[in-house]
């Protein structure tokens, strides 16, 4: 794969948008990524303008597709969202000043419901409990904060407005879906204060109302939220480049043993084998040569920057198709024919901590792009097929080839080929590359183009087959 792409070639395919600021990130301090509670996303006045003014967005009822993931979230229900054991907390009961408070306000614990809660106070959600999930400040009992931790998931009262496909209306003749775009770009602003949650939320709900756009339910399309696989489980991380924006040294510099010290008797006849001493001089050479190189292995990693993403900052949706089943060489004459989903093409979203794309080494083994590769390889059976991903502002779509099929070769081709390449070497490994149309790439960023070349994109990727592997 290409991991180097953005190091050679990103500056002149995203547009003036970005310059090459390199954050001082410490690896050590990767505990300060964590996203907000979701008691914050009601401290930021981003989520505040866009409270429930309407019904809850309307998610296909399909079957998930067959996975070999554990933890796969199925489809997106008001019952289906589980409870976040980091949020369980006492519902909260409003009073008739309207304030927050627990049920501990009732027995004089003031100091617990002030150590539960920030020191700001907030208005409960206006919430119609038929359609909308929110947050019931008057419900009691253990179902009631079941309902408080779905609010979690607040991106869906996010796409509270009708989402028509392409061939009904251009995404331009949308105003809701444009207003949700501008709220995603103004979340990038340069210093912008929006928490990495708030960030979270708006680019779930901008992704999900993108795909249901172009992948629409009409056309045997359904679009679920999916677990990005064990590449992605415990996060991911990039080398940064040197806070010059050069890159980083790779290989240690070579060891210079220690000159022997000169004897100032006579040399001796050199004998036909080398004695005791003459071994163990070696043996100490090639031992000092060995450390040199771990400390200044050591050395390198100690003075590494990473660009840190943990996997609370990370998030994916799949594309299904509604496809004939494929095992029906049995089935009789005249009998109903069985349908199943099978996935078409993922979507992920990272939520970085920057606003101007850093310079990365190119000594990472990974890119951004490869967040996406077991998913879309072991957990979607795909073949060859589209890719996209949602990297903070930037917009990137990827060719993904899920590479060749292990060949098994004669022994006599053991010796290798004309040109003395071994024929058992073989190049099967998955490849994520960024779609060229015609001279460009389709990789930007959003900041500095609007609705109508995201849509431009999407149309491109439209017209490419998408094709699954034999299982």
């Amino acid at each position: 794969m290409d991991q180097n792409f953005y190091h050679e070639s990103m500056g002149s395919s995203i547009g003036p948008g970005l310059s090459h600021e390199v954050p001082r990130l410490d690896p050590n301090v990767g505990f300060m990524y964590a996203s907000a509670t979701a008691n914050d996303m009601y401290a930021d006045p981003a989520l505040q303008h866009h409270l429930p003014t309407g019904r809850d967005v309307s998610i296909p009822d399909a079957p998930p597709p067959d996975s070999y993931y554990n933890n796969f979230e199925g489809m997106v229900t008001p019952d289906s969202i589980a409870p976040q054991p980091e949020y369980v907390q006492q519902a909260p009961i409003v009073d008739d000043s309207e304030a927050f408070g627990t049920e501990a306000d009732a027995e004089g614990e003031d100091d617990d419901t002030e150590a539960m809660y920030h020191a700001h106070d907030y208005q409960a959600p206006v919430v119609d409990t038929d359609n909308i999930l929110g947050t019931d400040a008057d419900a009691e009992g253990e179902e009631d904060d079941l309902e408080v931790l779905k609010s979690y998931e607040y991106w869906k009262i996010l796409l509270n407005f009708e989402i028509p496909d392409h061939t009904q209306t251009h995404i331009n003749n949308i105003p809701h879906l444009q207003a949700l775009y501008d709220t995603y770009l103004d979340n990038y602003r340069p210093q912008s204060p929006t928490s990495v949650f708030t960030r979270m939320q708006y680019a779930k709900a901008l992704v999900f109302a993108l795909l249901t756009h172009y992948y629409p339910t009409s056309q045997g399309y359904t679009v679920t939220p999916t677990s990005l696989g064990p590449v992605a489980a415990n996060g991911m991380s990039f080398i940064l480049a040197a806070p010059d924006n050069s890159d980083i040294y790779t290989k240690a510099p070579p060891y210079k043993p220690k000159a022997p010290k000169k004897s100032k008797s006579k040399p001796k006849k050199k004998k036909s084998a080398p004695t005791q001493a003459e071994l163990q001089a070696e043996r100490r050479v090639e031992r000092e040569a060995k450390a040199h190189k771990v400390l200044c292995d050591i050395i390198w990693l100690s003075n590494l920057n990473y660009d840190i993403f943990p996997h609370e900052r990370m998030a994916a949706f799949v594309v299904c198709r509604k496809t004939a089943a494929t095992n029906l060489g049995t089935a009789e004459s005249g009998s109903t024919v069985r349908f199943e989903w099978t996935p078409y093409t993922y979507s992920a979203i990272m939520i970085p901590e920057w606003d101007t794309l850093p310079t990365y080494s190119s000594t990472n083994s990974l890119h951004r792009g490869d967040v996406l590769l077991d998913a879309m390889c072991r957990g979607g059976n795909v073949k060859d097929g589209i890719g996209i991903l949602l990297y903070g502002p930037l917009l990137e779509f990827y060719n993904f080839d899920a590479g060749a099929e292990w060949a098994y070769q004669e022994d006599e081709d053991e010796d290798g080929d004309e040109d003395g390449n071994d024929k058992r070497c073989q190049d099967t490994e998955p490849k994520m590359e960024v779609i060229e149309a015609g001279e460009d790439k389709l990789a930007f960023d959003v900041r500095d183009t609007g609705l109508g070349e995201v849509d431009g994109a999407f149309r491109v990727i439209g017209e490419r087959e998408v094709r699954s592997r034999d299982v």
